[in-house]
């Protein structure tokens, strides 16, 4: 091969050469830091609950907390993201009935010596509508503010945000 064609052809293959080279990618920008538990618990959407609170006079009160992106209330505990269903659960414990045997048989209740018996279904009552007046079993009972001394309605808290079902004296109900 003579030199000129010799000259040509290493530059044809340096040529192919540097053009099959691709430059080294640049690296990757490091992945933004995860948000802290409180700014995601902060990125939500605020609500407000009621709930059973044995340690206030009135013995509910309403529990600022916040709404999932599956729609349940939760609340921040320790640094932790929680159900509220977790942490105030239905039952004797928390002040709810939902899950008592004899509320869910729809037995009659009892407060100053008279009995009361369960009129219709479950109804969100706000806390400022109701007084406590006693308890059955652990529950709480609540009546209306200007109801007597012995009311003539109690109301059973059955689940947290002031869902509470009637009872009215079974003296009063007789027809």
């Amino acid at each position: 091969m003579t030199a000129p064609r010799l000259a040509v052809a290493t530059a044809l293959i340096a040529t192919a050469v540097a053009c099959g080279r691709t430059p080294a990618p640049a690296p990757a920008p490091a992945p933004p830091a995860a948000p802290s538990v409180a700014q995601q618990y902060a990125a939500l959407p605020d609500t407000v609950v009621c709930v059973v609170d044995r340690t206030t006079e009135r013995g509910l009160r309403d529990l600022q907390a916040k709404r999932a992106a599956n729609g349940s209330v939760v609340l921040l505990v320790d640094n932790q993201i929680n159900s509220l269903d977790q942490i105030h659960p239905v039952g004797v414990a928390a002040g709810y009935a939902g899950n008592e045997v004899w509320y869910s048989r729809s037995a009659p209740i009892t407060l100053q010596s008279r009995n009361y018996i369960r009129y219709g279904g479950e109804r969100r009552v706000p806390l400022n509508q109701l007084r406590r007046v006693g308890a059955y079993q652990g529950i709480p009972l609540f009546s209306a503010p200007a109801d007597t001394v012995r009311p003539q309605a109690v109301y059973v808290p059955v689940r947290v945000g002031c869902i509470f079902t009637a009872y009215v004296r079974e003296d009063l109900n007789r027809g």
